[in-house]
């Protein structure tokens, strides 16, 4: 019985030594994926600072050169020749509407959304 005392001990060594390398490459792994999630986090957030970082540059330079009142005024400005723009071709559509062909008017109306303004004018 003392004769197989060391082997039992070297063999329970043995297998300590194996279930603590099986521990450490789980916790080895684990720490691998964490670190890999905390590494795209920080390229996510030095991405959304450097959009943040030129945003409010290009605001800043819009700002000094002509005033941020004025690029508003000049937006507005283009939205409002556009819609009078295409107030015009309505208009000319109105006139011209007698002079077209029905089936043509009628794919043009579908088309437009215009029978309603047609029916009401």
């Amino acid at each position: 019985m003392w004769d197989m005392l060391p082997s039992v001990l070297l063999n329970t060594a043995v297998i300590a030594a194996a279930l603590a390398a099986i521990a450490n490459v789980i916790i080895a792994l684990m720490n691998n994926r964490r670190l890999r999630s905390i590494d795209n986090d920080k390229r996510r957030s030095g991405l959304i600072q450097y959009r943040y970082a030129q945003l409010f540059s290009i605001l800043e330079a819009v700002e000094s050169e002509q005033g941020f009142e004025n690029h508003v005024n000049n937006i507005e400005k283009t939205f409002l020749a556009a819609i009078q723009k295409r107030q015009h071709y309505v208009e000319l559509y109105h006139l011209a509407r007698p002079l077209i062909e029905s089936k043509m008017r009628n794919s043009l109306d579908m088309s437009a959304n215009l029978e309603d303004r047609s029916k009401a004018v």
